[in-house]
């Protein structure tokens, strides 16, 4: 399994424990893309891997619990 898809794992379960609602990627390419992918997962109780090649539907977006009517002040 792919190093990068492993941290990925960790980061979900890492979010489930702790009951983390909000992932924030700092970097690049790489760093964005283990952010939505975890983001994904926890969102949607889903494996990542799984939503990306279409074995589970993701229902939800990135975000999760009350995050989903979160609006920035303009």
């Amino acid at each position: 399994m792919d190093i990068l898809c492993k941290k990925a794992k960790e980061g979900v379960e890492i979010c489930k424990e702790k009951g983390i609602e909000l992932v924030l990627a700092v970097g690049g390419g790489s760093v964005i893309d283990s952010a939505k992918a975890i983001a994904l997962s926890v969102a949607n109780g889903a494996d990542a891997w799984d939503i990306i090649t279409g074995k589970a539907k993701a229902e939800k977006g990135f975000c999760s619990k009350s995050w989903n009517n979160f609006s920035p002040i303009a």
